[in-house]
């Protein structure tokens, strides 16, 4: 007989000190993490917390509005750790749904973060890419904040195109509401580049490029036709691609990483 199998004890609070916030940078959670940034980055040990708050400023924010009850979608959730660290924080997650194409991934967190039946989080199967998915149908107009990191950068422009118009639609349709991530962008212009080794290139954005995708969803998704038109403000922050991510594709020196925020404001607010 072969060895028997061993029961991986996992801690999700090991997870939480994996991500970056200023509530960690300052705790022992953050040891390695902190080390990472003050040798490997040469970042001054006095200005870590204002770099990490810097970097993540809209964090607090975010876990301030579940607080009062907002609502939050996470597309393509995977494993849910953003979900479960919004948990790890404090905010309650009734009011958060995780969506993925593949169903197993809900499965699995359960038996990685060892919380079954801990979360008051939904999680549902969903295609983005059906426009009669009746979950999106279900949640149209309700969402207060959409997170969707590391998945844009998985298709070219048309399917962006057609991911964005469908956030639109289930974001609340007033000042504030936000959609947020963190992907593969353009270091120049926007080009598209193969990225990963399988399935389409890579619609890589610039800021220019990242602001028409969200103004391209507002006609369809009826938000000039509300009492008080609303448009898409968007802002990136840009960063290079970490060290052991640059292999293969990654590796081009044409990309980096890109965290961008899309936020409805009135229509007169985006003008300068």
């Amino acid at each position: 007989m072969g060895p028997q199998s061993q029961q991986i004890q996992f801690d999700p609070r090991y997870v939480a000190s994996l991500l970056l916030d200023e509530a960690n940078i300052v705790s022992a959670n953050f040891a390695a993490g902190r080390e990472l940034l003050r040798q490997y980055s040469k970042i001054p040990e006095n200005e870590l917390a204002s770099h990490v708050a810097d970097i993540h400023h809209l964090y607090p924010s975010i876990l301030s509005r579940l607080h009062e009850g907002a609502a939050y979608l996470d597309v393509g959730c995977c494993l849910a750790q953003d979900i479960r660290k919004l948990a790890f924080d404090g905010a309650p997650t009734t009011n958060c749904i995780g969506i993925d194409l593949e169903p197993g991934f809900f499965t699995i967190s359960e038996a990685l973060f060892r919380d079954e039946g801990c979360l008051s989080a939904r999680f549902f199967q969903a295609d983005i890419f059906q426009s009669d998915d009746t979950l999106l149908t279900d949640i149209r107009g309700s969402m207060d904040v959409v997170h969707a990191s590391s998945f844009f950068h998985l298709f070219g422009l048309p399917k962006q195109r057609q991911v964005a118009r469908t956030i639109a639609k289930v974001v609340r349709p007033q000042p504030g509401s936000l959609v947020l991530g963190l992907q593969i962008a353009a270091a120049g212009e926007a080009e598209t580049i193969p990225v990963f080794s399988e399935g389409e290139p890579t619609y890589c954005h610039s800021l220019v490029t990242m602001q028409a995708l969200w103004d391209d969803t507002v006609q369809e998704a009826g938000l000039e036709e509300q009492e008080h038109a609303l448009s898409w403000k968007v802002g990136l922050k840009k960063k290079p691609v970490p060290a052991n991510m640059r292999i293969g594709h990654l590796a081009n020196p044409k990309l980096i990483m890109v965290m961008w925020i899309a936020e409805l404001v009135l229509k007169s607010s985006t003008s300068k």
